[in-house]
């Protein structure tokens, strides 16, 4: 599962959905106007659902919504599922196939979307939508995320190894079966540096620097545990690595200071330089600034979006970029939602 996953776009690049009230895009802890589905094709707005509470992530599959809603700890899922709305209480952490059928989770009155991985393990269930039913998955932990195919789920664990606690990323069949440990992973980084799926294959993360325990780099992994590492300076605050089309990587650049107060809170939204990059023949990680500013992101294809706060007008906008097309300005898709579907006052232009 995404950070605070403030904007979530489809896995066919077709949709988007995010919670919006009067000071758009609605961060944590702000009580929504309602949640917002976009069409990318059309730029169509409609609100599919009035909320009076915040929503601390959203994700969008195949049709099905889901929200983390913040009502206090224990956090609450909801589910729109065709015609229907689901809700499950004291569970949280939630992640979809790509079908939007299944949804994985851990149901426990202690965790809560805000916590570190060391804060919030639990039992992992999946739960087939079509016919609400729980299934234990027999595994501990916390999920991250779904392969691309819907063959695999990621997901954080805390296991025994040579007599020692150790934290790992693991895979596990959707459909439950024998789990597969890949790599070391560090507990104490905020959710925002979670695992995600470059390809069907292959994931990024945050991991244990090599000799160097109490600092971290950007690695990948393998199915078959073939781990890679991309950055070797400990300095280089990424967050939020996504996998973007042609095998390029989006993240946020986020300085010293913003990054170690979001360590202290993990759902503090991050603001820094949107990046773009690609793993040379070296494997060395080479970058380039994109030219805008975001709190929050998600990355669909050559689908960009993301949230970031126009300070003239003490508000966020919601913003989108076509990777495909170098030299094309950010589209701002807050003016028409807050004309067309809240009925609030245009945005000013801020790129």
């Amino acid at each position: 599962m995404p950070p605070p996953n403030f904007v979530a776009v489809s896995p066919d690049g077709r949709y988007a959905v995010v919670p919006f009230n009067d000071e758009g895009p609605a961060l944590l802890g702000k009580t929504n106007g309602g949640l917002v589905l976009i069409d990318l094709q059309t730029m169509k707005s409609t609100l599919i659902a009035k909320e009076t509470s915040a929503s601390a992530w959203v994700g969008i599959a195949n049709g099905t919504t889901v929200r983390v809603v913040d009502e206090g700890k224990p956090n609450t899922i909801e589910v729109r599922y065709r015609d229907q709305t689901l809700r499950y209480p004291n569970a949280s952490f939630p992640t979809l196939t790509p079908d939007g059928q299944t949804m994985f989770y851990i149901d426990s009155p202690d965790a809560a979307i805000d916590h570190k991985p060391a804060e919030a393990i639990g039992k992992i269930y999946s739960r087939d939508l079509a016919l609400d039913q729980r299934k234990d998955l027999h595994i501990t932990g916390i999920p991250a995320n779904v392969s691309p195919d819907g063959q695999y789920l990621a997901y954080i664990t805390r296991e025994d190894r040579d007599g020692k606690e150790a934290w790992g990323l693991c895979i596990v069949p959707v459909q439950g079966g024998e789990a597969k440990w890949l790599a070391q992973f560090n507990p104490d980084l905020p959710w925002f540096f979670q695992p995600k799926w470059l390809d069907d294959q292959t994931l990024i993360f945050r991991g244990y620097a090599e000799g160097s325990p109490e600092d971290t780099d950007l690695f990948t992994v393998s199915l078959e545990g073939q781990v890679k590492q991309l950055t070797a300076d400990n300095t280089i605050s990424e967050a939020y690595p996504q996998a973007a089309s042609a095998g390029r990587l989006v993240w946020l650049a986020v300085e010293g200071k913003v990054m170690d107060e979001a360590r202290e809170s993990p759902m503090l939204g991050l603001r820094g330089k949107l990046m773009i990059g690609k793993v040379n023949d070296s494997g060395v990680l080479e970058a380039e600034e994109l030219g805008y500013n975001a709190i929050a992101f998600t990355v669909q294809g050559d689908r960009l979006l993301f949230v970031d706060v126009d300070e003239r007008l003490e508000r966020n906008d919601l913003w989108m970029v076509d990777l495909s097309r170098p030299g094309i300005r950010a589209v701002n898709l807050s003016d028409d939602i807050t004309r067309e579907v809240v009925g609030l006052p245009r945005a000013e232009e801020a790129y």
